[in-house]
């Protein structure tokens, strides 16, 4: 489960209700990373630059897509943490995991073994959802 930003989020980027309607809409239905991609990179050209509020919404769109794909079950980012459960039955490859931590200043913390539960701190860097992002892809991209 993710937490997502307050609804009237895309509200200053686009005053259209069915422009908003629409992206939430595939927003909902991104099954993968590059499809939040894309649609980013069409909102960039028909809006603008994204303020702070929607590149969240798409970093945690990006974050579900990549859940879903590796087996989280649950999301949860608060401030300079983020902890994340596998579901039961997924086997994360763990030197993955570790090295892409690393690589995006992340610290990891085993809360739980089986399933996996892990809080991760923000050790520096770039805020915390696009780290994730990062993180998330490098272990994806391993898989």
């Amino acid at each position: 489960m993710i937490r997502r930003p307050p609804r009237s989020t895309l509200f200053p980027y686009t005053t259209l209700f069915r422009s908003k309607l629409e992206i939430y809409r595939r927003l909902a239905r991104a099954g993968s990373s590059d499809e939040v991609k894309e649609l980013r990179d069409e909102l960039r050209e028909r809006f603008g630059p994204p303020p702070a509020e929607v590149k969240t919404l798409l970093d945690l769109a990006r974050i579900r897509a990549l859940g879903a794909r590796l087996g989280l079950e649950h999301v949860l980012i608060r401030g300079q943490e983020a902890r994340i459960t596998f579901r039961a039955g997924a086997s994360p490859r763990m030197a993955g995991l570790t090295i892409a931590l690393e690589d995006v200043q992340l610290r990891a913390e085993v809360r739980r073994m089986v399933p996996l539960s892990l809080r991760l701190i923000r050790l520096g860097g770039e805020p915390l959802a696009p780290t994730l992002v990062r993180a998330l892809e490098a272990v994806a991209g391993a898989a």
